[in-house]
């Protein structure tokens, strides 16, 4: 007993656990949006784009307010001094200032990461719709009902360009790949292309009334875009080529789009209430949102790796997370007697082959370099080890698997991300080889990152039929990570017994962005009220993602885990 206690107390400082084997793997690619109600009651968000200040920025087109969102979900409000703006649009500008288009002002505005808002009059009275950086470090913007593009400079000067087509209602422009801006036409039912010196170009969508929306580069150096009345995600090439792919969803009203820090496509289902996901070989998945009926519009990339996405109906900014699957806790080597190899194994369930990474992270969030000796039980598939020893790469055949074992020549510790397309599956198994002779293993199920977890204890003993065994008993523990590259994570445990009542809190858990601990439940780690006891712990955030794995030893070597119970 006094060994399990010495290993488990161990986890909150150096080697001196033999819980350091355990993993946690938690899919977090996409499983289950969070959603953040917004203060103000019908605000009718809808743009919204990644500050430079690392938070997200999103209007609220119905109360005449710019909101201001922290990857922890904290919601900051400030006024825009026109009333009845109705601002639709929103970006990052060159000048570390956020810019958006104030549809009935007509005005296009300006509010620095402080709050203080600027409005520049469009004397032609053009209505605009959605504003994008430029190559030329010039804002440009859509004048849905004015049929023209606009530019504008940091300074205030307004330029405008008449689209050939007329009444063609110019929706949303991006920066493309090529030094241009891309436009879509939505009543014209084309792309548009304009230089930074104000030459247009139109190319026509081959099927007709798709009536297309929102438009932005992929990472295969096309420009994408949603067809609102054609229920299809829609690909262009800078020479003019396109192509549609169907969304499974009928009548979903796609409507707006971004480049996803994974590689894919995102997109917002008005009327389906979903998030999509499209590979750039035209592979598509839906997310539901949590809210039935929530109007989806506007949708962007956040500083931690996630996306952000804003529901009209729901009067919320949604997140949906990016990651891949994360491994929560690992170690392999000696410790002591004894020595640990981890095995991760992955299975492939689609027909086509998938890359894989897995990156590694120390307990502070920075890039752990491992050094491991790796070896790949099946030769079938390729795997290798990045230069700088901190992630290793794979491929697994169509419908295969993979099992990588992880050994080093000195403990060590930390915790890792899988990076896979979905249908990537797997679990960890750990072995323990003691000096004695005797083997112990350990297999974790995959679970899911959240923002608030239930997590099973006993801190009791075996009963041997009603009889306690003194010589057996369980001794609970944890491991943590946060899933936030940016933000603190803090992390508060109510521990509540079997009927449900309050056994007190536990002292918070702070976590560094990207950050790893792994306790035992007792009083050393602040959860005093815990030995001797049955029940659960209540964990949150309050915001952060995080991920938690429960740990049970039963006396001095046998070791079980357990997938925590996702709240939220």
């Amino acid at each position: 007993m006094d060994k399990a206690k010495r290993l488990l107390n161990g986890l909150v400082a150096t080697v001196g656990s033999a819980i350091l084997f355990s993993v946690a793997a938690v899919t977090c690619a996409a499983q289950s949006p969070i959603e953040y109600p917004i203060p103000t009651s019908g605000s009718g968000p809808y743009g919204i784009a990644a500050g430079p200040d690392g938070n997200l920025w999103f209007v609220e087109s119905s109360t005449d307010k710019i909101g201001k969102i922290t990857t922890g979900g904290a919601i900051t409000e400030y006024v825009i001094p026109t009333s009845h703006s109705d601002t639709i649009g929103i970006v990052a500008g060159p000048d570390g200032n956020l810019w958006f288009a104030e549809f009935a002002g007509p005005k296009i505005g300006k509010i620095t990461t402080g709050g203080t808002v600027t409005e520049y009059v469009i004397s032609s009275g053009g209505t605009p719709n959605w504003i994008a950086k430029g190559p030329d470090g010039n804002l440009w913007f859509t004048e849905f009902n004015g049929n023209k593009i606009g530019k504008i400079t940091t300074g205030g000067t307004i330029t405008e360009y008449i689209v050939p087509t007329s009444s063609s209602q110019p929706n949303v422009i991006a920066a493309g790949p090529d030094g241009n801006l891309w436009f879509t036409e939505g009543a014209g039912n084309k792309i548009g292309k304009i230089s930074p010196g104000g030459a247009i170009t139109e190319y026509a969508i081959p099927t007709s009334g798709t009536n297309p929306n929102a438009i932005t580069t992929g990472s295969d150096g096309n420009l994408w875009f949603t067809e609102f009345g054609g229920n299809r995600i829609g690909k262009i090439t800078t020479g003019g080529a396109v192509t549609e792919y169907p969304i499974p969803t009928a009548g979903s009203s796609p409507i707006a789009i971004t480049a996803g820090p994974d590689g894919n496509l995102w997109f917002t289902e008005l009327n389906g209430s979903k998030v999509g996901k499209i590979t750039t070989g035209g592979t598509i998945t839906e997310y539901p949102t949590t809210t039935g009926n929530s109007a989806l519009y506007g949708i962007a990339a956040g500083s931690d790796g996630n996306l952000w996405f804003t529901e009209s109906n729901a009067n919320s900014v949604g997140m949906i997370d990016t990651y891949g699957q994360v491994f929560a806790h690992l170690a392999m080597g000696p410790l002591g007697s004894d020595v640990w190899t981890t095995a991760i194994i992955l299975n492939n369930t689609t027909g086509s082959s998938a890359s894989f990474t897995l990156d590694f992270f120390q307990d502070n969030g920075q890039p752990l370099p491992l050094g491991l000796g790796i070896y790949n039980e099946t030769h079938q598939a390729s795997v290798q080890q990045t230069q700088n020893g901190q992630a290793i790469l794979g491929t697994i055949p169509a419908n295969g698997s993979v099992t990588v074992v992880l050994s080093s020549s000195t403990f060590v510790e930390g915790w890792a991300t899988l990076r896979a397309p979905d249908g990537v599956t797997g679990q960890a198994v750990f072995h323990r080889h003691t000096s004695a002779g005797a083997d112990y293993e350990a297999t974790v199920p995959l679970s899911m990152g959240g923002t608030e977890y239930r997590v099973p204890f006993d801190e009791t003993s075996y009963f041997n039929g009603s009889t306690p065994v003194a010589s057996l008993p369980y001794i609970t523990g944890m491991a943590l990570v946060s899933l936030d590259p940016s933000l603190t994570t803090t992390i508060n445990c109510a521990i509540l017994d079997p009927n449900g009542l309050s056994l007190g809190s536990a002292a918070p858990i702070t976590l560094p962005p990207m950050g790893h601990t792994a306790l035992q439940l007792n009083a050393a780690s602040g959860f005093g009220n815990v030995p001797g006891n049955i029940g659960s712990l209540d964990c949150s955030s309050g915001g952060p993602l995080f991920a938690v794995l429960g740990l049970r030893f039963l006396g001095v070597n046998d070791l079980t885990s357990f997938a925590a119970i996702k709240v939220h």
